[in-house]
């Protein structure tokens, strides 16, 4: 077989629709959250997740790292990130968690 195969895509279900739309309808939240945790300093970044869950950063971090540089950034396992009690978080940290089950 010559060329490559194309898959059509497939439609969003109602369940991820839905969850689509009430993250497009806190956007105005989330940023309105951003720009106040930016204006009260960030020390650092911490990433977290477990499987999937800390891959969904993967795009995040990538752009942190390259922009931002004022504060260093992280990425690590939520499982890690709980054992090991990181010296540099505290008051100025930011930690954003992802899951895909829960």
């Amino acid at each position: 077989m010559t060329g490559t195969m194309t898959h059509p895509l497939k439609p969003l279900s109602t369940q991820r629709r839905a969850g689509l739309d009430r993250m497009l309808a806190a956007r105005p939240e989330i940023e309105a959250f951003a720009r106040r945790t930016v204006k009260a300093g960030i020390r650092n970044v911490y990433l977290l997740g477990s499987g999937g869950g800390l891959i969904t950063h993967s795009s995040l971090q990538y752009q942190l790292e390259r922009h931002a540089t004022r504060f260093p950034v992280f990425a690590e396992s939520a499982n890690e990130f709980i054992y090991r009690h990181p010296a540099l978080l505290g008051s100025g940290s930011l930690a954003l968690v992802a899951s895909h089950t829960g």
